[in-house]
């Protein structure tokens, strides 16, 4: 990492330790991305804290997303959850309840499986 990404990375993480929030923001090709994939990677090596996650990025990057978590932080198992409503339903089977948000309501235990990708569970 370069210098000004590490700066940026031990500003998120003590944005972290002092339970703030903050929005990390610069221009186009500076490793937001890598500094973002190293905190969750801090979280889960030096915190024991394994999500999940949620990292929502426009649909025209999900791709490099997905291979930017392959390439530096492949402990974490990240999987790109999109599509129209039929295909996003077999990552998460409705509920038996109805309700209209099943993500939310429905629990989910760890280490639940889809498609033999660890969704929820400890990664």
């Amino acid at each position: 990492m370069r210098d000004y990404q590490v700066h940026g990375l031990n500003w998120m993480i003590s944005l972290y330790e002092n339970g703030l929030n903050g929005i990390l923001a610069d221009e186009m090709g500076l490793g937001k991305s890598l500094q973002t994939i190293s905190l969750l990677g801090y979280l889960k090596h030096y915190k024991d804290i394994r999500g999940p996650h949620l990292v929502v990025v426009p649909k025209s990057t999900l791709l490099n997303w997905n291979n930017e978590f392959a390439k530096w932080c492949p402990t974490i198992k990240a999987f790109v959850f999109h599509g129209d409503k039929d295909e996003r339903v077999t990552f998460f089977p409705p509920s038996p309840r109805k309700s209209h948000s099943p993500l939310i309501n429905r629990p989910i235990d760890k280490g639940q499986t889809c498609g033999g990708v660890s969704v929820f569970g400890r990664v």
